[in-house]
Parts: C-alpha cells; structure tokens; sequence
C-alpha cells in the first residue's frame, strides 16, 4: 500500500463509521458481455485461497455458449504465477448482478456486484455476509476520484475497510517488453504488439497510452496496435512506426453512442523490414450489428 492509498483508506474509515447491519444489496442490473474481459484487483480482504499471492492478481472473464461464464484467476506467487479456472452462472432474478461461482464441484459461492462504474472502469464485488470484499479496475490503478467512488460503494453497505488491503500491481511494461525482446530473440521478422488498454468511450488515449506506445517501439515493437476503449481513438507515427491506440467497436453491437458504432479495418503491408504501407478503413455498424465499409468518396 502507497501513502496516498494509506491515507484515502484511513479518510474513509474515520468519516464513515460502521453502519448497523443492513442487508447486502447488489446493483440493478450487470451488462455481462461489458464486465466481460480482464479485471485488475486494486485492493480486497485477506483470503485464504489468496494467501500465497504477493501481487498482479487479475480476473478474467468470458461469457461460453452455454450461458454460463468462464472465470480465471490469476496472481503472482513466490515461485512465480498461480492460476484458477471456474465456472460461474447469474442467480436467477438478479439482472445478472448476482453469480455463483465454483472453482470445485460442488462448492460454490455468492459472487455480488455492489458498486459498479457507469462505464464499467471499476467494480465492487462482496458476499451477503460481508466476509469477501474486492475492489477491481479495468487498469492497474485507479484514479483517486474512481478510487473514492469505489470505496464509498463499499462503506455504504456497512463493509469494514479497516479489514482492506491493497495489491500491488506492476505496470505491466516490463513483460511486453521482455516478450518483445524475446520474439526478436526467436528469429521474428515482424513483432507488433496488440494492447488491451485505454478508458472506454474515451476517443483520446491517455497519456499513459502515448508513452507506453512509443516504450514499445524504443523496444522494438515495428507497430503497437489496441483496443477496448469501443471508439477510434487516433494514430500517430513514432519514430517513422505506426501506432493505432484503438480500433473501436466492430462486432460488438449495443452502444448508443454514435462514436461507438465505428470501428477500423486495419491494412497493413510488411516484409522483413517491418510495416511498410498501413491504412485503416471505417466500418459502420449497422441496427442488425453487422459491420460494413463505410464507401469511399
């Protein structure tokens, strides 16, 4: 734990003192295929089955073709990296803000969505008897306002911060520059790394996006290409190599916004130089979620 996440968590438990026991309740209703895809855990309650984590804990989900959702957890160890795969499915009548889940037949249980972001960058989950307790963000940290967020949706149903404990997120740099390097290694002739980064519906990258972009090149990366964000969100060439931040929305239908319902065909041309010509071409989709190309003038 840092001193500036020190000291939101002592604010808040000083200024929200324990409730009197209420019942849990989970939110209105969960967008499953949003909440989808990997969740970073920004801070949680002591488990057991998490004693030998040390950091990096992730959660990934994906819906599978019988409705339910694949679950995996994944944290580093001592030792390096454990993993565990369940299986979850919504309880009936929660608007899928209550799963269980089950990592061995027959033990399950109660996975609850009590605070979730309206553009699902962070979320809450607990259980009815406020044993369980994670704080989960889309990125390895979260923003003191989205932070504050997270917490007052916990305190508010009567959890006891003083019991929560920050995770230790690396940056993530590192890796993608050692698989970089490592490919280069290999023998690869063209090494492009696909990043799952950026706000959604932001049509602008961060600034963490930009300078982790050109890292990659400085690495060795001959394009960094990236989704998530649902929108466009702009190219820039660095150091004469393409950088696509994200290539918006093409299969994934649902979203009012019109931003939302454009997303790139990427071309690209290379030989064992690199990227030597690219281009993106727009795609529309359309009310039956189909993606078409947009006609050139």
């Amino acid at each position: 734990m840092n001193l500036r996440q020190l000291l939101v968590l002592i604010g808040f438990v000083l200024a929200n003192p324990l409730r009197a026991e209420t019942p849990v309740a989970s939110v209105a209703s969960v967008d499953l295929l949003r909440y989808t895809g990997k969740w970073f855990e920004i801070a949680s309650f002591p488990m057991f089955f998490q004693r030998n984590c040390i950091g990096d804990t992730t959660a990934e989900y994906a819906l599978r073709t019988d409705g339910e959702v694949s679950v995996t957890n994944r944290c580093r160890t001592e030792s390096g990296f454990d993993e565990a795969i369940g299986r979850a499915w919504p309880v009936e009548g929660s608007s899928n803000s209550r799963l269980k889940v089950s990592f061995f037949w027959p033990f399950r249980s109660d996975y609850w969505i009590i605070g979730i972001d309206p553009d699902y960058r962070w979320a809450v989950v607990g259980n009815p008897n406020r044993k369980y307790l994670w704080i989960l963000s889309r990125a390895t940290e979260l923003p003191k306002d989205q932070l504050n967020a997270a917490l007052q949706a916990a305190t508010s149903q009567g959890y006891d911060l003083a019991q929560l404990r920050f995770t230790q997120q690396s940056s993530g740099k590192s890796q993608v520059i050692a698989d970089i390097r490592a490919a280069r290694a290999a023998g690869a002739d063209v090494v492009i790394p696909f990043m799952h980064w950026g706000w959604e519906r932001d049509p602008f990258p961060t600034e963490r996006q930009r300078s982790l972009a050109r890292l990659l090149i400085d690495a060795g990366a001959d394009a960094v290409v990236g989704g998530h964000p649902h929108v466009t969100q702009g190219t820039e060439t660095y150091r004469g190599r393409p950088i696509i931040y994200s290539l918006g929305n093409f299969v994934f239908d649902g979203f009012e916004l019109p931003a939302a319902k454009i997303g790139w065909l990427l071309q690209m041309s290379v030989d064992r130089s690199g990227v030597v010509a690219w281009q993106t071409v727009d795609a529309l989709i359309d009310a039956a979620g189909i993606p078409v190309p947009r006609a050139r003038p």
